[in-house]
């Protein structure tokens, strides 16, 4: 679900959008040819993408918004993610009837609503909002939220992932799941 935001900005470009509502985008995904005629109408206006969007009768969509500049291997699963100016989008999919709060701490926050700047955007800054490499939506799927929940929600509040902090507590081992992760530098 996309809609129109003002050039170099975050702000919806409401003259492009039905009745100057983004509630029908929300509601409603944009096809192409109405994405085609927004930037055929401006072609320097940014991109935005809505979190909390139906993605099937299952599952909407949530997005991570992390502010670092160089995050380390954090131990996210495999999913989509977007390099942004000041650190990364991550997209993932919610089962409908365990949608999280909105949260947000000191290193980013767990969007469920609203929405965030999507690639190509430009920051006002003159970096772009980009795909990291082999990360797009056509190179992996959006990995499941819901088995990484308490892990990110302590990322967010602390800094450090909650199987981290466990084996530093305990000073040992504990088991964890397998899970296919990734380094985002």
């Amino acid at each position: 679900h996309l809609l129109p935001l003002q050039p170099k900005g975050k702000k919806p470009e409401f003259s492009l959008l039905l009745g100057n509502s983004t509630k029908p985008y929300q509601e409603h995904k944009a096809g192409p040819e109405v994405v085609k005629s927004w930037l055929d109408s401006k072609k320097d206006i940014n991109i935005g993408c809505f979190a909390g969007t139906k993605i099937d009768e299952d599952y909407r969509l949530i997005i991570v918004d992390l502010d670092q500049e160089q995050p380390k291997d954090l131990g996210f699963p495999l999913t989509p993610i977007v390099k942004t100016n000041r650190g990364h989008h991550l997209y993932f999919k919610c089962h409908k009837d365990k949608i999280p709060a909105a949260h947000k701490g000191p290193r980013g926050e767990i969007k469920t609503n609203g929405y965030v700047v999507a690639p190509p955007s430009l920051h006002p800054s003159g970096s772009y909002y980009q795909w990291s490499e082999y990360l797009s939506f056509r190179d992996v799927p959006l990995a499941d939220f819901d088995t990484r929940r308490d892990q990110i929600i302590n990322y967010l509040d602390s800094g450090v992932l909650q199987d981290e902090k466990q084996n530093k507590e305990n000073h040992k081992e504990t088991p964890t799941a397998t899970y296919t992760t990734i380094n985002i530098n």
